[in-house]
């Protein structure tokens, strides 16, 4: 007997336990059926994997977007906010979550000119290709968009 590989079986063993044929053995019958199984399931789970990975990048993604346009809210409501400084808190908080790529927030209406009691709405948005890792062709020229509404102080 071999210690690294079991026990070797001579084809004459096989022809004395299976008289009627070696293709009659349990386990040589199987073999085939488990490479096709493997064969037939494992893209249909990795494709499984991958979009519910896909799927979580994207909630991740509209959270951080959520976010952004949420800190860039609280600085442009607050007494002497401007659009700039909305803007700016947007790019600071993006970059710190590793989105380098994005459209340019909107405000609408301008915080230089909003007066006490004006609503703002805050606009972040994303091109879905670059929030993506593995982008399909169905998502080119969408976006992933957050709206933010506070009250200027």
């Amino acid at each position: 007997m071999d210690q690294t590989t079991g026990p070797v079986v001579s084809s004459v063993a096989l022809r004395r336990r299976f008289p009627h044929g070696w293709l009659k053995c349990p386990s040589l019958k199987r073999r085939g059926a488990e490479i096709t199984e493997l064969a037939l399931t494992l893209p249909l789970f990795l494709l499984l994997t991958f979009g519910i990975v896909e799927f979580g990048r994207m909630v991740m993604v509209g959270e951080v977007l959520t976010n952004a346009a949420r800190e860039g809210s609280r600085v442009a409501v607050l007494p002497g906010g401007t659009d700039a400084d909305c803007i700016a808190a947007i790019a600071h908080y993006l970059n710190a979550a590793k989105i380098m790529t994005y459209n340019t927030p909107t405000i609408v209406p301008s915080a230089n000119s909003a007066t006490a009691g004006t609503a703002l709405t805050v606009t972040v948005s994303i091109p879905l290709d670059q929030a993506s890792w593995i982008p399909p062709s169905w998502l080119k020229g969408k976006s992933l968009t957050s709206k933010v509404v506070m009250i200027k102080e």
